[in-house]
């Protein structure tokens, strides 16, 4: 019964529905293309959310789904006012078993579409990871980098200065201003040198962060925009799993995003 009625709210808001589908392919295109570019660019191997399938069950799904539409349409209008089928040998009613195998047809493409998603999903959260990891480990040679150089210093390196230098007590960041100042003194072309390389360093650490960033959010929004038109086009009832679904959300919420804020 849920079906059935969702199904006759379909019907009754068909043209409102292929408006809306108009402009979510014009869009959907538009991120195809630029996700295509994206993966072209991108030469180390890294998975990307599957636009083309995605898109491709979708609309396996919706055909499935307009073919069950148009036969139980039919059945509404086999039938006269008093209950009698009027029925002739040019239209044959379908049969509630008929019916029912186009449902389970219509839910399987909806299974398919997130068979993909989970793939993906789980492909691209083990990349990012991997990822994360090799980032951590660049982060802790740049922190290294910095304490060596004077330019950071760790709490036990200032406590420890503090107890040497007691006028300084209480105005840290001048304590580590004065310790610099001391280094570049004793060694300016070593300090210039130390410097340029950690400068270096540091732009090349922020340049694999904000690539990172956009390959995460870039999946994030393809993932977006197909379930959301996947929420749209198929009623609640005929889909494999209750909406909405927010899994792709694992992307910007897993426990390594805070490193690359």
């Amino acid at each position: 019964a849920s079906r059935y009625c969702a199904t006759l709210h379909c019907l009754e808001s068909g043209g409102s529905i292929a408006v809306a589908a108009l402009a979510e392919d014009f869009s959907a295109m538009r991120f195809g293309k630029k996700l295509a570019l994206q993966v072209m660019d991108d030469a180390s191997g890294a998975p990307y959310v599957s636009h083309k399938a995605m898109k491709e069950a979708i609309s396996r799904a919706v055909r499935e789904l307009r073919l069950y539409q148009a036969r139980l349409q039919q059945t509404d209008l086999g039938w006269k006012d008093d209950g009698t089928s009027c029925s002739t040998t040019d239209m044959r009613l379908p049969t509630p078993a008929e019916l029912s195998e186009m449902e389970a047809r219509v839910t399987a493409f909806d299974e398919e579409l997130f068979a993909i998603v989970d793939d993906d999903l789980f492909r691209i959260l083990a990349h990012a990871q991997d990822c994360e990891t090799l980032f951590s480990a660049r982060l802790a040679r740049l922190q290294g980098g910095l304490v060596r150089a004077g330019l950071l210093m760790e709490e036990a390196q200032l406590q420890r200065l503090e107890t040497l230098m007691p006028a300084a007590q209480g105005d840290k960041p001048s304590l580590c201003q004065r310790v610099l100042e001391f280094r570049i003194c004793a060694a300016p072309v070593d300090a210039f040198r130390a410097q340029q390389s950690l400068a270096v360093e540091y732009n090349a650490a922020v340049e694999v962060a904000n690539q990172h960033a956009q390959y995460l959010e870039l999946n994030v929004a393809g993932f977006r925009k197909l379930l959301k038109r996947h929420e749209k086009q198929i009623p609640q009832p005929f889909r494999s799993r209750p909406g909405p679904f927010l899994g792709f959300h694992r992307l910007l919420s897993h426990p390594c995003r805070p490193l690359l804020d």
